[in-house]
């Protein structure tokens, strides 16, 4: 069972999360399991906050100090990871929430105070700090450098070979510029203009935190770059790896709190990315320090599949030795993942290349292949419009379709519809039930392809043309210029898939992605978010077409009153000439006098 202490409590709050906290503490303390889809406690009790940290190779029997853990979003993976764990929270309440939270963890021991005033039995292998750094004012309220001194307070309860992990946003990340709230105070800009005096929250870009660091000696450190954020993280990149191109489509908006853009930031990403300024613009970091370089991880890319049900749920992991590993993040992921050496096995058995996948204990090492993802080579045709080029590319990956197919007739129909429409008729049907087979999934070597990340395999009869028109369309999604060199129709028609299939293609794909993938139900609830976000995006197009429209409609009004009025000047001036002129002053005397020659008479 954890511990708690109370030994360094004190009455003053540094922050506050509201009554969610008292709610939360209660459920707790009645043993009653909150659910992350109750009322407004998602972001606090979703595990896709865990996905900053729960990749993190933690050294084995290490103990970990977690410096403000909140309501205890991370505290649960830190004691997975840790033999023992120390939490020390400010706040009396939210330290109750972590112990009540885990109270049945054994490693856990929560302290409730100020980090600076706590006197720690021991030093620690890892101080993690989630959200916490930008509070530094707080914790360190007389200093004159609170962030320099509040490091320097961490570094007293480090090991010589330790490594401090702090997560941060980062003030100049692009949702800002986009027109987000800055996270700690309802107001747009604050952190791209300068915070001023009264702000004591502050956030930092990346040059100013290794600034910091440096000036304490910390001179080892390694930045991440979490998307959307720290707080809800999808994809995890570094300098080594950075996102890709056709990565940035299939992305997430969320962002935690209601939030309303400008524009949609991600759409702005290829050219940040292409300009080299992604660790510039990235919406916040996770940074690894220490005082000695040889204990910093060689992890390089993180990808969390969040989107996915419970079973299907795992981590691939990238590191600088091209070693490339899926971890399960649940018990039930462990049999997806043996799944998926058997279906590499089955698909190698047809006599195509493909990755191989090792069982080692936890982890499930994926064979490197040398070379570049498809998608990405098939973006750089497109940048440089080379149409032919991308043509070839289709036309191989059919062949490899073609490859792996034979003539049958539809057995086992995914949907009743599948059956009726092709009847008894014999049909090219892929010898495996692959639906996930596409050009993201190859990796292209000068003219060798080598199949990749083959989870998903269904026991049903799929058209060959059924992944063919799959694999198109997602390049119509993943890359924004391919639109502009070739239409969907045109591609179709070329490989012969007609309307009637499309149609019939659309009503199979759900059928298998829920019985496949069963979508999690915080997808769902992150997809109407997000449906919300786009919907009020949608709306505020709308509202500037209107007003542009408007504006155009003024100004041609203004234009016209303009128009009028250099009318009506030229003849005023030319009344005047006419008054002015020694003709109209004969011309006048002669009316005058023909006037009264005709009021005599």
């Amino acid at each position: 069972m954890a511990k708690i202490n109370y030994d360094y409590s004190e009455e003053k709050v540094l922050y506050d999360s509201g009554d969610i906290e008292e709610r939360l503490l209660s459920k707790y303390k009645n043993r009653i399991k909150p659910s992350e889809f109750e009322d407004d406690y998602f972001y606090t009790l979703t595990s896709i906050r865990e996905n900053i940290i729960n990749w993190y190779p933690f050294k084995k029997g290490s103990n970990i100090l977690e410096v403000g853990g909140g309501l205890g979003s991370i505290t649960g993976t830190l004691c997975n990871s840790a033999a023992k764990v120390v939490s020390c929270e400010y706040s009396k309440r939210r330290a109750e929430n972590i112990y009540y939270r885990h109270k049945d963890r054994d490693n856990l021991e929560v302290i409730v105070g100020n980090l600076n005033k706590v006197k720690f039995k021991e030093k620690f292998d890892y101080i993690v700090l989630i959200g916490v750094f930008e509070y530094a004012k707080r914790f360190c309220p007389d200093s004159e450098n609170p962030f320099l001194d509040f490091l320097n307070n961490l570094k007293k309860n480090l090991k010589d070979d330790g490594i401090i992990l702090i997560a941060i946003e980062n003030r100049y990340g692009i949702k800002y510029w986009a027109g987000a709230l800055e996270d700690h105070y309802p107001e747009k800009y604050i952190g791209l203009t300068g915070y001023g005096e009264n702000y004591d929250i502050q956030t930092l870009g990346k040059q100013e935190l290794i600034n910091i660091f440096e000036k304490v000696d910390l001179n080892n450190y390694k930045f991440y770059y979490p998307y959307p954020d720290y707080k809800m993280p999808y994809i995890i990149t570094t300098d080594k790896r950075e996102l890709y191109y056709t990565e940035i489509p299939s992305l997430k908006l969320y962002n935690h709190g209601n939030q309303i853009y400008n524009f949609d930031y991600r759409k702005v990403l290829p050219g940040i990315i292409k300009n080299k300024k992604y660790d510039f613009f990235a919406n916040s970091f996770l940074i690894e320090l220490s005082a000695t370089n040889k204990n910093l991880s060689n992890i390089i890319y993180v990808k969390s599949h969040w989107v996915r049900s419970e079973r299907c749920q795992i981590n691939t992991i990238i590191k600088e030795d091209k070693k490339i590993s899926k971890i399960p993040k649940t018990l039930a992921a462990i049999k997806h993942l043996d799944d998926l050496i058997k279906n590499q096995e089955n698909i190698k058995k047809l006599g195509i290349p493909i990755s191989e996948v090792i069982k080692k204990g936890n982890e499930y090492e994926v064979e490197f292949v040398e070379g570049e993802v498809l998608t990405e080579y098939i973006n750089n045709l497109t940048q440089n419009k080379d149409k032919k080029l991308i043509l070839i590319e289709i036309d191989n990956f059919n062949k490899i379709l073609k490859s792996i197919s034979y003539n049958g007739k539809i057995q086992n129909s995914v949907i009743v519809e599948q059956k009726k429409y092709y009847g008894e008729e014999k049909v090219k049907l892929l010898k495996i039930g692959l639906y996930d087979l596409h050009f993201s999934n190859i990796i292209k070597n000068k003219e060798k392809y080598t199949v990749i990340d083959q989870e998903w395999i269904i026991d049903k009869d799929i058209p060959l043309n059924y992944m063919l028109y799959f694999a198109i369309n997602y390049l119509f999604e993943w890359i924004e210029e391919f639109k502009n060199l070739f239409t969907l129709k045109d591609l179709l028609q070329r490989y012969n898939i007609t309307d009637e299939e499309v149609e019939l293609f659309q009503k199979m794909s759900p059928v298998i992605a829920v019985e496949q993938l069963n979508v999690c139900e915080r997808t769902i609830y992150i997809t109407e978010t997000q449906n919300k976000i786009d919907l009020i995006d949608k709306i505020i197009e709308e509202n500037k077409n209107q007003l542009k429209q408007k504006e155009t409609e003024l100004e041609n009004n203004k234009q016209e009153i303009e128009n009028n009025k250099q009318i009506i000047n030229n003849y005023e001036t030319e009344l005047n000439n006419i008054l002015n002129s020694k003709r109209w002053k004969y011309t006048d005397k002669v009316l005058n006098i023909k006037n009264k020659l005709f009021k005599r008479k």
